[in-house]
Protein backbone atom coordinates (compact mmCIF):
# COMPACT_ATOMS: atom_id res chain seq x y z
CA UNK A 1 0.00 0.00 0.00
CA UNK A 2 1.20 3.39 -1.10
CA UNK A 3 0.73 5.93 1.58
CA UNK A 4 1.63 10.12 1.05
CA UNK A 5 1.82 12.67 4.01
CA UNK A 6 0.91 16.04 3.25
CA UNK A 7 2.54 18.05 6.33
CA UNK A 8 4.56 21.26 7.58
CA UNK A 9 7.12 21.77 10.47
CA UNK A 10 8.62 25.05 11.04
CA UNK A 11 9.38 27.63 14.39
CA UNK A 12 5.91 29.45 13.56
CA UNK A 13 4.09 26.26 13.66
CA UNK A 14 6.19 23.77 15.25
CA UNK A 15 7.02 20.44 14.65
CA UNK A 16 3.44 18.78 15.96
CA UNK A 17 1.97 18.38 13.24
CA UNK A 18 5.10 16.45 11.86
CA UNK A 19 5.81 14.48 14.37
CA UNK A 20 2.34 12.62 15.06
CA UNK A 21 2.48 12.22 11.40
CA UNK A 22 5.88 10.53 11.92
CA UNK A 23 4.07 8.11 14.34
CA UNK A 24 1.80 6.79 11.90
CA UNK A 25 4.38 6.48 9.24
CA UNK A 26 6.43 4.56 11.44
CA UNK A 27 3.67 2.07 12.13
CA UNK A 28 3.01 1.72 8.31
CA UNK A 29 6.13 0.98 7.68
CA UNK A 30 6.70 -1.85 9.75
CA UNK A 31 3.69 -3.43 7.77
CA UNK A 32 5.68 -3.17 4.15
CA UNK A 33 3.46 -0.18 3.07
CA UNK A 34 5.61 1.99 0.79
CA UNK A 35 5.78 6.03 2.15
CA UNK A 36 6.20 9.68 0.80
CA UNK A 37 6.33 12.80 2.76
CA UNK A 38 5.39 16.20 0.56
CA UNK A 39 6.77 18.85 2.84
CA UNK A 40 7.13 22.70 2.54
CA UNK A 41 9.76 23.27 5.45
CA UNK A 42 11.18 26.28 5.73
CA UNK A 43 14.18 25.02 7.69
CA UNK A 44 16.67 22.38 7.23
CA UNK A 45 15.90 20.40 10.77
CA UNK A 46 12.80 19.99 10.04
CA UNK A 47 13.21 18.21 6.63
CA UNK A 48 15.82 16.03 7.82
CA UNK A 49 13.65 14.26 9.86
CA UNK A 50 11.63 11.98 7.74
CA UNK A 51 14.98 11.26 6.27
CA UNK A 52 15.49 10.01 9.93
CA UNK A 53 12.73 7.68 9.58
CA UNK A 54 14.49 6.16 6.31
CA UNK A 55 10.89 7.65 4.31
CA UNK A 56 11.12 9.45 1.12
CA UNK A 57 10.76 13.26 1.43
CA UNK A 58 10.06 16.02 -1.59
CA UNK A 59 10.18 19.20 -0.56
CA UNK A 60 7.83 21.71 -2.18
CA UNK A 61 9.15 25.42 -2.44
CA UNK A 62 9.60 27.50 0.57
CA UNK A 63 5.79 29.24 0.22
CA UNK A 64 2.90 29.19 -2.07
CA UNK A 65 0.36 32.15 -2.95
CA UNK A 66 -2.81 30.17 -2.09
CA UNK A 67 -4.09 26.65 -1.77
CA UNK A 68 -4.91 26.12 -5.26
CA UNK A 69 -0.84 26.57 -6.16
CA UNK A 70 -0.07 24.11 -3.17
CA UNK A 71 -2.53 21.89 -4.78
CA UNK A 72 -1.12 21.48 -7.68
CA UNK A 73 2.54 21.35 -6.56
CA UNK A 74 1.66 18.91 -4.26
CA UNK A 75 0.01 16.94 -7.56
CA UNK A 76 3.26 17.42 -8.90
CA UNK A 77 4.96 15.26 -6.20
CA UNK A 78 2.77 12.92 -6.55
CA UNK A 79 3.01 11.88 -10.00
CA UNK A 80 6.52 10.92 -9.39
CA UNK A 81 5.64 8.71 -6.47
CA UNK A 82 2.05 7.40 -8.48
CA UNK A 83 -1.12 7.35 -7.44
CA UNK A 84 -1.24 7.05 -3.52
CA UNK A 85 -3.93 4.53 -1.68
CA UNK A 86 -4.00 6.92 1.09
CA UNK A 87 -3.20 10.65 1.09
CA UNK A 88 -2.89 11.81 4.68
CA UNK A 89 -3.47 15.74 5.64
CA UNK A 90 -2.43 17.02 8.83
CA UNK A 91 -2.41 20.79 8.04
CA UNK A 92 -4.22 23.80 8.97
CA UNK A 93 -3.85 26.19 5.88
CA UNK A 94 -5.53 23.49 3.86
CA UNK A 95 -8.73 22.61 3.80
CA UNK A 96 -11.62 21.06 1.98
CA UNK A 97 -11.05 22.64 -1.17
CA UNK A 98 -7.69 21.44 -1.25
CA UNK A 99 -8.98 18.22 -0.49
CA UNK A 100 -11.38 17.96 -2.96
CA UNK A 101 -8.71 19.56 -5.64
CA UNK A 102 -6.78 16.34 -4.86
CA UNK A 103 -9.64 13.81 -5.26
CA UNK A 104 -8.56 12.24 -8.65
CA UNK A 105 -4.83 11.68 -7.86
CA UNK A 106 -5.39 9.23 -4.37
CA UNK A 107 -7.42 6.45 -3.64
CA UNK A 108 -9.15 8.27 -0.59
CA UNK A 109 -8.28 11.20 2.10
CA UNK A 110 -7.16 11.34 5.84
CA UNK A 111 -7.43 14.61 7.86
CA UNK A 112 -5.86 15.00 10.69
CA UNK A 113 -7.50 18.12 12.72
CA UNK A 114 -8.15 19.37 16.03
CA UNK A 115 -9.92 22.52 15.47
CA UNK A 116 -13.35 21.45 14.11
CA UNK A 117 -12.95 22.36 10.20
CA UNK A 118 -14.87 21.09 7.25
CA UNK A 119 -13.10 18.96 5.34
CA UNK A 120 -13.66 16.72 2.37
CA UNK A 121 -12.35 13.34 3.37
CA UNK A 122 -13.13 9.81 4.08
CA UNK A 123 -11.41 9.34 7.25
CA UNK A 124 -11.06 12.12 9.81
CA UNK A 125 -8.88 12.09 13.01
CA UNK A 126 -9.57 14.15 15.80
CA UNK A 127 -7.97 13.28 19.57
CA UNK A 128 -9.02 16.28 20.99
CA UNK A 129 -12.73 14.99 21.15
CA UNK A 130 -13.66 12.69 23.44
CA UNK A 131 -16.30 10.16 21.48
CA UNK A 132 -19.22 12.49 20.57
CA UNK A 133 -21.13 10.97 17.75
CA UNK A 134 -22.54 14.22 17.16
CA UNK A 135 -18.68 15.60 16.60
CA UNK A 136 -17.92 17.03 12.82
CA UNK A 137 -21.84 15.36 11.52
CA UNK A 138 -22.12 18.44 9.33
CA UNK A 139 -18.45 19.05 8.80
CA UNK A 140 -17.52 15.67 6.68
CA UNK A 141 -19.17 13.66 4.04
CA UNK A 142 -21.82 11.44 5.35
CA UNK A 143 -19.31 8.50 4.52
CA UNK A 144 -17.07 9.66 6.63
CA UNK A 145 -15.12 7.87 9.86
CA UNK A 146 -14.70 9.35 12.55
CA UNK A 147 -12.04 8.90 15.07
CA UNK A 148 -12.25 10.58 18.26
CA UNK A 149 -10.50 11.32 21.31
CA UNK A 150 -7.42 10.27 23.23
CA UNK A 151 -7.18 6.98 22.74
CA UNK A 152 -6.33 7.58 19.29
CA UNK A 153 -3.65 10.13 19.83
CA UNK A 154 -0.46 9.49 17.52
CA UNK A 155 2.70 8.53 19.69
CA UNK A 156 5.79 7.84 18.06
CA UNK A 157 7.32 4.08 18.92
CA UNK A 158 9.39 5.38 21.91
CA UNK A 159 6.31 6.02 23.92
CA UNK A 160 5.22 2.94 23.23
CA UNK A 161 7.79 1.35 24.34
CA UNK A 162 8.78 3.55 27.76
CA UNK A 163 5.43 2.68 29.08
CA UNK A 164 6.21 -0.80 29.78
CA UNK A 165 8.74 0.41 31.88
CA UNK A 166 7.10 3.09 34.15
CA UNK A 167 8.93 3.78 37.24
CA UNK A 168 6.98 3.99 40.43
CA UNK A 169 7.00 7.79 41.71
CA UNK A 170 7.10 7.32 45.53
CA UNK A 171 5.97 10.84 46.08
CA UNK A 172 9.04 12.86 46.20
CA UNK A 173 10.02 15.88 43.79
CA UNK A 174 13.54 15.39 42.62
CA UNK A 175 13.40 16.34 38.99
CA UNK A 176 11.05 18.91 36.96
CA UNK A 177 11.25 18.78 33.20
CA UNK A 178 10.57 21.90 30.97
CA UNK A 179 9.88 21.14 27.77
CA UNK A 180 8.05 23.74 25.06
CA UNK A 181 8.54 21.54 21.81
CA UNK A 182 10.85 22.18 18.53
CA UNK A 183 10.51 25.45 18.34
CA UNK A 184 8.91 27.52 21.32
CA UNK A 185 8.33 31.03 19.70
CA UNK A 186 6.42 32.65 22.29
CA UNK A 187 9.12 32.34 25.02
CA UNK A 188 7.94 29.59 27.65
CA UNK A 189 11.12 27.81 28.16
CA UNK A 190 12.62 31.09 29.71
CA UNK A 191 9.44 32.20 31.26
CA UNK A 192 9.27 28.60 33.15
CA UNK A 193 12.89 28.26 34.13
CA UNK A 194 12.53 31.90 35.84
CA UNK A 195 9.24 30.32 37.89
CA UNK A 196 11.18 27.36 38.82
CA UNK A 197 14.09 29.56 40.06
CA UNK A 198 11.19 31.46 42.12
CA UNK A 199 9.61 28.70 43.69
CA UNK A 200 12.67 27.75 45.76
CA UNK A 201 11.93 24.09 45.80
CA UNK A 202 15.52 22.96 47.65
CA UNK A 203 16.99 19.55 46.29
CA UNK A 204 14.74 19.70 43.42
CA UNK A 205 16.34 20.33 39.49
CA UNK A 206 15.32 21.29 36.58
CA UNK A 207 15.92 19.44 33.18
CA UNK A 208 15.25 21.90 30.42
CA UNK A 209 15.25 20.84 26.91
CA UNK A 210 15.82 22.90 24.01
CA UNK A 211 14.36 22.17 21.01
CA UNK A 212 16.24 22.89 17.37
CA UNK A 213 14.59 26.12 16.18
CA UNK A 214 14.11 27.75 19.73
CA UNK A 215 14.81 31.18 18.37
CA UNK A 216 16.26 31.84 22.67
CA UNK A 217 18.35 28.82 22.53
CA UNK A 218 21.46 31.19 22.85
CA UNK A 219 20.37 33.48 25.23
CA UNK A 220 19.31 30.42 27.91
CA UNK A 221 22.05 29.28 27.55
CA UNK A 222 24.17 32.06 28.89
CA UNK A 223 21.90 32.91 31.37
CA UNK A 224 21.03 29.66 32.97
CA UNK A 225 23.88 27.73 31.52
CA UNK A 226 26.04 27.43 34.70
CA UNK A 227 23.14 27.45 37.25
CA UNK A 228 23.78 24.39 39.79
CA UNK A 229 19.70 23.63 39.67
CA UNK A 230 19.53 24.02 35.92
CA UNK A 231 20.52 21.55 33.77
CA UNK A 232 20.32 22.48 29.57
CA UNK A 233 19.56 19.58 27.03
CA UNK A 234 20.53 19.85 23.46
CA UNK A 235 17.33 18.52 21.40
CA UNK A 236 17.24 15.23 22.31
CA UNK A 237 15.86 11.79 20.51
CA UNK A 238 14.88 10.33 23.45
CA UNK A 239 12.21 12.75 25.12
CA UNK A 240 10.30 9.88 26.58
CA UNK A 241 12.84 8.49 28.76
CA UNK A 242 13.41 12.61 29.89
CA UNK A 243 9.55 11.96 30.57
CA UNK A 244 10.41 8.51 32.58
CA UNK A 245 13.18 10.06 34.75
CA UNK A 246 11.03 13.12 35.82
CA UNK A 247 8.24 13.79 39.01
CA UNK A 248 6.89 17.01 37.34
CA UNK A 249 6.65 18.33 33.80
CA UNK A 250 6.28 22.08 32.87
CA UNK A 251 5.34 22.35 29.23
CA UNK A 252 2.28 22.72 26.65
CA UNK A 253 -0.41 21.32 25.09
CA UNK A 254 -0.42 19.38 21.80
CA UNK A 255 1.11 16.35 21.01
CA UNK A 256 3.59 16.51 23.93
CA UNK A 257 0.64 16.85 26.61
CA UNK A 258 -0.83 13.09 25.40
CA UNK A 259 2.80 11.96 25.42
CA UNK A 260 3.03 12.96 28.87
CA UNK A 261 -0.50 11.26 29.46
CA UNK A 262 0.43 8.41 28.25
CA UNK A 263 4.22 8.18 30.72
CA UNK A 264 1.81 9.29 34.06
CA UNK A 265 3.87 12.73 34.39
CA UNK A 266 1.75 14.95 36.14
CA UNK A 267 2.19 18.71 34.86
CA UNK A 268 1.63 22.03 34.79
CA UNK A 269 0.08 23.43 31.30
CA UNK A 270 1.15 26.48 29.48
CA UNK A 271 -0.94 26.48 26.04
CA UNK A 272 1.51 28.37 23.34
CA UNK A 273 -0.99 28.01 20.04
CA UNK A 274 -4.67 28.57 20.21
CA UNK A 275 -5.54 24.94 19.21
CA UNK A 276 -3.95 23.60 22.03
CA UNK A 277 -6.45 24.95 24.18
CA UNK A 278 -9.47 23.03 23.57
CA UNK A 279 -7.70 19.54 23.99
CA UNK A 280 -5.68 21.13 27.39
CA UNK A 281 -9.10 22.29 28.67
CA UNK A 282 -10.70 18.93 28.16
CA UNK A 283 -7.59 16.96 29.94
CA UNK A 284 -7.97 19.51 33.15
CA UNK A 285 -11.65 19.10 33.41
CA UNK A 286 -10.95 15.16 33.47
CA UNK A 287 -8.52 15.75 36.34
CA UNK A 288 -5.66 14.85 34.07
CA UNK A 289 -3.13 17.91 34.35
CA UNK A 290 -3.04 21.68 36.03
CA UNK A 291 -3.71 24.21 33.36
CA UNK A 292 -2.77 27.65 33.93
CA UNK A 293 -4.02 28.86 30.70
CA UNK A 294 -2.53 30.79 27.42
CA UNK A 295 0.81 32.13 27.26
CA UNK A 296 0.43 35.56 27.03
CA UNK A 297 -1.22 35.64 30.54
CA UNK A 298 0.73 33.41 32.15
CA UNK A 299 3.62 34.91 34.16
CA UNK A 300 7.11 33.49 35.53
CA UNK A 301 5.29 34.29 39.11
CA UNK A 302 2.05 32.00 38.36
CA UNK A 303 4.73 28.82 37.35
CA UNK A 304 6.11 29.21 40.46
CA UNK A 305 3.13 29.05 43.11
CA UNK A 306 1.23 26.51 40.86
CA UNK A 307 5.13 24.68 41.26
CA UNK A 308 4.99 24.74 44.97
CA UNK A 309 0.92 23.77 45.28
CA UNK A 310 1.58 20.66 43.13
CA UNK A 311 5.12 19.82 44.26
CA UNK A 312 3.64 19.83 47.96
CA UNK A 313 0.69 17.64 46.99
CA UNK A 314 1.63 14.30 46.19
CA UNK A 315 -2.40 12.93 46.04
CA UNK A 316 -3.24 15.72 43.05
CA UNK A 317 -0.06 14.34 41.42
CA UNK A 318 -1.07 10.98 41.89
CA UNK A 319 -4.74 12.17 40.38
CA UNK A 320 -2.99 13.72 37.23
CA UNK A 321 -0.44 10.42 37.15
CA UNK A 322 -3.87 7.89 37.10
CA UNK A 323 -5.99 9.87 34.95
CA UNK A 324 -3.42 10.53 31.77
CA UNK A 325 -2.46 6.99 31.62
CA UNK A 326 -5.59 5.58 31.54
CA UNK A 327 -7.05 8.00 28.90
CA UNK A 328 -3.79 7.48 26.85
CA UNK A 329 -2.73 3.92 26.56
CA UNK A 330 0.18 4.80 23.65
CA UNK A 331 -1.43 2.44 21.10
CA UNK A 332 -3.61 5.30 18.99
CA UNK A 333 -0.83 5.06 16.20
CA UNK A 334 -1.73 0.94 16.04
CA UNK A 335 -5.47 1.72 15.93
CA UNK A 336 -5.43 4.53 13.50
CA UNK A 337 -2.91 2.21 11.11
CA UNK A 338 -5.97 -0.31 11.73
CA UNK A 339 -8.22 1.72 9.88
CA UNK A 340 -5.79 2.38 7.10
CA UNK A 341 -4.53 -1.21 6.43
CA UNK A 342 -8.00 -2.12 6.27
CA UNK A 343 -8.54 -4.90 8.88
CA UNK A 344 -5.43 -6.01 8.46
CA UNK A 345 -4.03 -7.39 11.87
CA UNK A 346 -1.14 -4.96 13.32
CA UNK A 347 0.87 -6.44 16.53
CA UNK A 348 2.54 -4.98 19.39
CA UNK A 349 4.05 -6.43 22.20
CA UNK A 350 2.49 -7.15 25.58
CA UNK A 351 2.59 -4.55 28.55
CA UNK A 352 1.80 -4.88 32.44
CA UNK A 353 -1.84 -3.11 31.84
CA UNK A 354 -2.70 -6.39 29.59
CA UNK A 355 -1.95 -9.12 32.60
CA UNK A 356 -5.79 -9.62 33.63
CA UNK A 357 -6.62 -9.09 30.27
CA UNK A 358 -4.66 -12.09 28.60
CA UNK A 359 -5.48 -14.20 31.75
CA UNK A 360 -9.47 -14.46 31.04
CA UNK A 361 -8.26 -15.37 26.96
CA UNK A 362 -5.83 -18.52 28.35
CA UNK A 363 -8.25 -19.43 30.71
CA UNK A 364 -11.12 -19.49 28.23
CA UNK A 365 -12.28 -22.79 28.00
CA UNK A 366 -11.68 -22.96 24.31
CA UNK A 367 -8.36 -22.03 24.38
CA UNK A 368 -7.71 -24.55 27.92
CA UNK A 369 -8.82 -27.29 25.20
CA UNK A 370 -5.83 -27.21 23.24
CA UNK A 371 -2.88 -25.83 25.22
CA UNK A 372 -1.93 -29.55 26.62
CA UNK A 373 -3.44 -28.59 29.97
CA UNK A 374 -6.81 -28.08 30.33
CA UNK A 375 -7.57 -27.47 33.95
CA UNK A 376 -8.49 -23.67 34.72
CA UNK A 377 -5.77 -21.99 36.45
CA UNK A 378 -5.72 -19.06 38.91
CA UNK A 379 -5.31 -15.79 38.50
CA UNK A 380 -2.24 -15.14 40.58
CA UNK A 381 -0.57 -18.23 39.24
CA UNK A 382 -1.44 -16.21 35.95
CA UNK A 383 0.27 -13.38 36.98
CA UNK A 384 3.60 -14.87 38.29
CA UNK A 385 3.73 -16.46 35.16
CA UNK A 386 3.14 -13.36 33.14
CA UNK A 387 5.85 -11.41 35.08
CA UNK A 388 8.36 -13.88 34.33
CA UNK A 389 7.21 -13.99 30.93
CA UNK A 390 7.89 -10.33 30.27
CA UNK A 391 11.09 -10.13 31.94
CA UNK A 392 12.58 -12.92 29.84
CA UNK A 393 14.28 -11.18 26.94
CA UNK A 394 13.90 -15.07 25.15
CA UNK A 395 10.03 -14.93 25.43
CA UNK A 396 8.45 -12.68 23.13
CA UNK A 397 4.68 -12.02 23.57
CA UNK A 398 2.42 -9.89 21.26
CA UNK A 399 -1.04 -9.30 21.09
CA UNK A 400 -2.27 -8.93 17.19
CA UNK A 401 -5.32 -6.32 16.46
CA UNK A 402 -7.84 -5.60 14.43
CA UNK A 403 -10.04 -3.19 13.37
CA UNK A 404 -12.54 -4.86 15.74
CA UNK A 405 -10.15 -4.50 18.37
CA UNK A 406 -7.58 -7.71 19.97
CA UNK A 407 -8.14 -10.72 18.20
CA UNK A 408 -5.41 -13.00 19.33
CA UNK A 409 -1.89 -13.19 20.94
CA UNK A 410 1.65 -15.09 19.34
CA UNK A 411 4.15 -15.94 21.39
CA UNK A 412 7.75 -16.67 19.87
CA UNK A 413 10.54 -18.42 22.55
CA UNK A 414 13.74 -17.42 20.93
CA UNK A 415 16.79 -20.11 20.71
CA UNK A 416 19.37 -18.66 18.86
CA UNK A 417 18.49 -18.41 15.01
CA UNK A 418 15.49 -20.20 16.16
CA UNK A 419 11.83 -19.29 17.52
CA UNK A 420 8.99 -21.77 18.56
CA UNK A 421 5.61 -20.32 18.41
CA UNK A 422 2.35 -20.53 19.95
CA UNK A 423 -0.67 -18.79 19.35
CA UNK A 424 -4.64 -18.64 20.80
CA UNK A 425 -7.35 -16.04 19.69
CA UNK A 426 -9.84 -14.13 21.63
CA UNK A 427 -12.63 -15.87 22.53
CA UNK A 428 -15.40 -15.10 20.14
CA UNK A 429 -12.82 -15.08 17.49
CA UNK A 430 -12.35 -18.65 16.06
CA UNK A 431 -13.15 -19.36 12.59
CA UNK A 432 -12.80 -15.79 11.09
CA UNK A 433 -9.22 -16.57 9.31
CA UNK A 434 -7.73 -14.30 12.42
CA UNK A 435 -5.13 -17.37 12.91
CA UNK A 436 -3.94 -17.62 9.73
CA UNK A 437 -3.63 -13.70 9.44
CA UNK A 438 -1.82 -13.50 12.72
CA UNK A 439 1.20 -16.00 11.26
CA UNK A 440 1.05 -14.16 8.98
CA UNK A 441 2.14 -10.60 10.66
CA UNK A 442 3.90 -12.52 13.45
CA UNK A 443 6.50 -13.77 10.35
CA UNK A 444 6.69 -10.25 9.04
CA UNK A 445 7.27 -8.84 12.84
CA UNK A 446 10.30 -11.44 13.20
CA UNK A 447 11.68 -10.18 9.59
CA UNK A 448 11.44 -6.63 10.97
CA UNK A 449 12.73 -6.74 14.43
CA UNK A 450 14.43 -10.24 15.05
CA UNK A 451 16.47 -10.59 11.24
CA UNK A 452 18.86 -12.94 12.95
CA UNK A 453 16.02 -15.70 12.94
CA UNK A 454 15.99 -17.97 10.24
CA UNK A 455 13.13 -20.45 11.75
CA UNK A 456 10.27 -20.92 13.43
CA UNK A 457 8.82 -24.15 14.42
CA UNK A 458 5.14 -24.68 16.08
CA UNK A 459 3.74 -27.70 18.21
CA UNK A 460 0.29 -28.89 17.22
CA UNK A 461 -1.96 -31.25 19.30
CA UNK A 462 -2.34 -34.34 17.95
CA UNK A 463 -5.86 -34.32 16.34
CA UNK A 464 -6.61 -30.71 15.90
CA UNK A 465 -6.95 -30.47 11.97
CA UNK A 466 -8.09 -27.54 12.13
CA UNK A 467 -4.81 -25.83 13.83
CA UNK A 468 -2.70 -27.79 11.42
CA UNK A 469 -4.65 -26.64 8.53
CA UNK A 470 -3.96 -22.90 10.04
CA UNK A 471 -0.33 -23.20 10.18
CA UNK A 472 -0.38 -24.87 6.20
CA UNK A 473 -1.95 -22.17 4.67
CA UNK A 474 0.34 -19.92 6.51
CA UNK A 475 3.43 -21.38 4.88
CA UNK A 476 4.42 -24.28 7.77
CA UNK A 477 5.53 -27.61 6.37
CA UNK A 478 5.36 -30.44 8.91
CA UNK A 479 8.67 -32.51 9.59
CA UNK A 480 8.80 -35.26 11.91
CA UNK A 481 5.46 -34.18 14.15
CA UNK A 482 7.14 -30.64 14.14
CA UNK A 483 5.65 -27.92 11.90
CA UNK A 484 8.41 -25.32 10.32
CA UNK A 485 8.23 -21.80 8.86
CA UNK A 486 11.65 -21.02 6.83
CA UNK A 487 11.83 -17.02 7.38
CA UNK A 488 14.62 -16.87 4.03
CA UNK A 489 12.58 -18.93 1.56
CA UNK A 490 9.58 -16.84 1.74
CA UNK A 491 8.65 -13.61 0.25
CA UNK A 492 7.77 -10.69 2.55
CA UNK A 493 3.91 -10.79 2.29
Amino acid sequence: MKVAFRVDASATIGSGHLMRCLALADKLQEHGDVILFVVRAAEQTWQALPRQYHLAVVTLPESAADWARDAEETRAALAIFGSPDWLVIDHYGLGSEWEAAMRDFCGRIFVIDDIGRHHDCDLLLDQNVLNNPESYRDRVPAHCRRLLGPGYALLRREFREARARLRHRDGSVRRVLISFGGSDPTGETEKAIEGFLAAGLDGVMADVVLGPANPRAAEIKQKFGTHPRVHLIPHTDHMAAEMLGADLAISAGGVSMWERACLGLPSIVITAADNQMKGAEWLAAQGGHLLLGESAVVAAQDIAEALCCLAGNSQLRTLFARTGAALVDGCGSERVAHRLLGGRIILRRVTTADCDMIYIWRNAEVNRRYSGDERPFHIEAHRQWFACMTADPSQIMLIGEADIGPVGVLRFDLDDTEAVVSIYLVPGQHGMGWGEALLDSGAVWLRTHLPEITTVHARVKSGNQASLAVFGRAGYVEQDRTLILSLHNRNTP
